[in-house]
């Protein structure tokens, strides 16, 4: 592994601004800005492509240079890095091609894809610290912990309840059980089976969900947020609200300014995300339009205030937070037009620190 500084770099030029938006009244808060391009991932974090290691440093999948396999097929080639946002340094943890990155717990997991001149590919899977890792076995792995789920296994009696209908917590917060005939059908109940209760001793969490509404749906994607040990539901089934979930089961109602959002600029959104002070969340053009109100919103718990922008762009969909709840790493498109010829945007990795407005 090694190091490269920023200055001199063209890979890396990070710089310190402060950031206001005029018309939508945005506070100044100390951003950092890379060159640092990476794809877009999931919202609900099903999908991640850059993961905070601690409260400074992010690792990230980076695009280097386009597939040169053959079949025609278009993609970017990406290697795994390591910034500092303080220091300004960026380290290779792993050159290209590398995909499926988890990190957790001080874990990182990826694959390495080596592709023969045919075009045929083959996969080698890696485990373990930042400064251990080696190659492991395949297999389904939790994004909570990044281990596999052969090494925590559930209790027998679960074996007859469908897959879909599971979903894992960290181990130590044990795993919730929808009850349903189909992920079509309104649940009979939702419980939360704490590490060691049996099938009869679940936490009843089916008041999260709302009343029976739509076509039956209900959907129950977790985020762990560590700075407040618990996990963010965003608005699950027909409840407008989102929820905090808490290991002990308890339940706590948090405002979802991602929808409210969606309806104020008429841009793709992403999903609210959880900071230490309050909510973020990322309204874009995606086309070949001005970026016009676009950008990164930003609202104080309690506030019932229009949200702030703090930054204008065409915000990607993944967002990660800082462990200690402060630091929000979000995928940025600055350019403000984008050629209706070749309508890709090209996200780059920057840093924005909300509980300072003097240092990142």
């Amino acid at each position: 592994m090694f190091k490269e500084p920023i200055k001199g770099f063209a890979l890396l030029l990070a710089t310190f601004i402060m950031t206001e938006c005029d018309a939508l009244g945005a506070s100044s808060y100390p951003v950092v800005k890379s060159e640092l391009v990476v794809e877009d991932g999931a919202a609900d974090g099903s999908l991640t492509n850059f993961r905070w290691l601690d409260d400074h440093r992010l690792i990230a999948l980076v695009g280097e240079r386009p597939d040169p396999t053959p079949r025609g097929r278009k993609r970017m080639l990406q290697s795994l890095k390591i910034w500092d946002v303080r220091s300004n340094m960026v380290s290779v943890l792993a050159p290209p091609d590398i995909d499926g990155l988890c990190v957790a717990d001080g874990v990182i997991r990826y694959l390495e894809r080596n592709t023969a001149p045919d075009g045929k590919e083959t996969f080698e899977f890696y485990s373990g610290t930042e400064s251990a890792i080696r190659k492991v076995e395949a297999g389904r792995f939790s994004r909570f912990n990044c281990r596999l789920l052969t090494e925590h296994p559930l209790p027998a009696w679960t074996q007859k309840i469908p897959e879909i209908n599971i979903r894992r917590l960290k181990p130590e917060h044990g795993f919730i059980v929808i009850d349903r005939d189909s992920p079509t059908h309104w649940p009979r109940s939702v419980q939360l089976y704490r590490k060691g209760n049996g099938q009869n001793e679940g936490v009843d969490l089916t008041p999260m969900i709302g009343s029976h509404a739509g076509d039956g749906r209900v959907a129950i994607n977790l985020r762990y947020y560590e700075f407040k040990n618990a996990y963010y539901i965003n608005s699950p089934g027909s409840n407008p609200e989102s929820v905090w979930l808490f290991p002990d089961g308890k339940i706590e109602s948090s405002s979802d300014l991602g929808r409210r959002l969606i309806s104020v600029t008429g841009r793709t959104g992403t999903l609210s995300t959880a900071i230490a002070s309050g909510k973020v969340f990322g309204a874009s053009r995606v086309t070949e339009e001005p970026v016009g109100d676009g950008g990164l919103f930003f609202q104080l718990e309690g506030d019932r205030k229009p949200a702030k922008r703090l930054v204008k762009g065409r915000i990607g969909q993944e967002i990660e937070v800082s462990p200690d709840g402060c630091k929000v790493a979000y995928l940025n498109d600055e350019r403000e037009y984008i050629d209706p010829k070749t309508p890709i945007l090209f996200h780059k990795l920057q840093v924005i620190n909300l509980c300072s407005e003097k240092k990142p």
